[in-house]
Order: structure tokens, then C-alpha cells, then sequence
């Protein structure tokens, strides 16, 4: 069987009341980027930080997927400012099956804790409904990373019950219909 055909156009913008959401491109990796993956909370919790050295592999990581067919990596900017922020990815994204697997990262800490994963994962999942027909968006969590698991409750995240043919560890699922 042949998959279903992309029924988003890329470029994909997004739109939220304080926040754009444009494409990741690697010229968008620079050493603030950089300095991101190193910051404490990201290293001990996103796997790639810890692969993430330099600049070039950041633009190599950022390639992978913004050439992926199956994959959505937008950044996030300030509307005041047009300051990137932070990132959120959907991938993959499975037409058939109705799903994405989302990733996020607040990387400027003067934001965390201000609401944006609650409004951009809002907004994406909303598009992510209406454009594309997806039902479950679903995310790997450490259970140790308690701002992030309370955030992704606020967004409508839940942890499957361990008896839930959907129940893997340290996952969480936000159904979207």
C-alpha cells in the first residue's frame, strides 16, 4: 500500500497569538542555538543535545529533517521581536496511522515557564488537525522531568494506563478529536 500523498504544503506558518512559527532551516543553527543543547536541563533530557557539538552538526541534524517528507520543524519567534525562541518538530507524522511524535525545546530560559509549549503545541496540534487529518500526537517524556510532564498535562497530554494497548513508559498521548 502506498502512502498517503503530503496534504501540507511547505512552507509550513503557524500563527499564535504571541508567537510565528516558521521552518528550521541550518542557517538557522547558530552559537545561541548551540548554547541551548548545552544548558543543564536540555542535555540531561533531549538525546541529541548530548551528540550536539558544533555548529555544523547542528546544520547537518537540522537537514535530516527539514528535507524529511514526513516531518514538520518549525522554529518559534517572538511576534514583538522576531527572537527564536525555541523549536517544536512533529516527526514522524504517519498520514495513515493519524499520528505525530512531537519534540519541543524552550530554549531561551526567559521563557520557560511563560505558557509558550501550552500555546505553540495548542496551536500546531489544531493545525496539525485540520490540515492533515491527524487524531494522536504522541511524546517521549522522562519521568524526572517534571516542568516538562506538567506542561504537556496544561497542553492535554496524558499518560496512557499501563493496562492501555497504547502504554509504553515514559510516553504520553494527546488525542485530538
Amino acid at each position: 500500500m502506498r502512502p498517503p500523498k503530503q496534504k501540507w504544503e511547505k512552507p509550513v506558518q503557524i500563527k499564535t497569538e504571541r508567537f510565528v512559527l516558521k521552518p528550521l532551516l541550518p542557517r538557522h543553527a547558530t552559537r545561541k542555538y548551540l548554547t541551548w543543547l548545552r544548558d543543564d536541563a536540555s542535555s540531561r533530557y533531549i538525546s541529541t543535545a548530548k551528540k550536539t557539538r558544533r555548529i555544523k552538526d547542528l546544520q547537518d541534524y537540522i537537514k535530516l529533517f527539514s528535507n524529511s517528507k514526513d516531518c514538520i520543524f518549525l522554529r518559534i519567534l517572538t511576534k514583538k521581536s522576531n527572537r527564536h525562541i525555541g523549536n517544536i518538530k512533529y516527526h514522524p507524522i504517519d498520514l495513515e496511522k493519524k499520528t505525530a511524535v512531537m519534540g519541543i525545546l524552550i530554549g531561551e530560559i526567559s521563557w520557560r515557564g511563560k505558557g509558550v509549549a501550552n500555546e505553540v503545541i495548542r496551536n500546531t496540534s489544531n493545525w496539525l488537525k485540520n490540515k492533515m487529518a491527524i487524531k494522536r500526537i504522541v511524546l517521549g517524556v522522562s519521568s524526572k522531568n517534571l516542568n516538562a510532564i506538567r506542561a504537556y498535562q496544561k497542553a492535554g497530554f496524558y499518560f496512557p494506563r499501563k493496562d492501555s494497548l497504547i502504554y509504553k513508559k515514559n510516553r504520553m498521548i494527546k488525542n485530538l478529536v
